[in-house]
């Protein structure tokens, strides 16, 4: 048995991702507790984004994007 995945078009996982993130904070608050905190979540994001360009593009691009970013 052979298994294959095709990936789906940007804006479809983005939008997936997105209604995640936003169903786990509407279950959250209607039961009364804090479980994404504004500036974790963007950390968290951030990170995983840097993660995925060094992986496709090498740690030097994404060491020149940080230097350029940090100025």
């Amino acid at each position: 048995m052979t298994w294959s995945y095709t990936p789906k078009p940007f804006p479809t996982r983005f939008l997936s991702f997105l209604l995640l993130i936003l169903l786990e904070e509407l279950v959250a608050r209607r039961m009364g507790k804090q479980v994404n905190r504004g500036m974790d979540v963007i950390s968290s994001l951030s990170s995983g984004m840097t993660n995925t360009l060094k992986n496709l593009m090498g740690y030097p691009i994404v060491w020149s994007l940080w230097l350029m970013v940090d100025r």
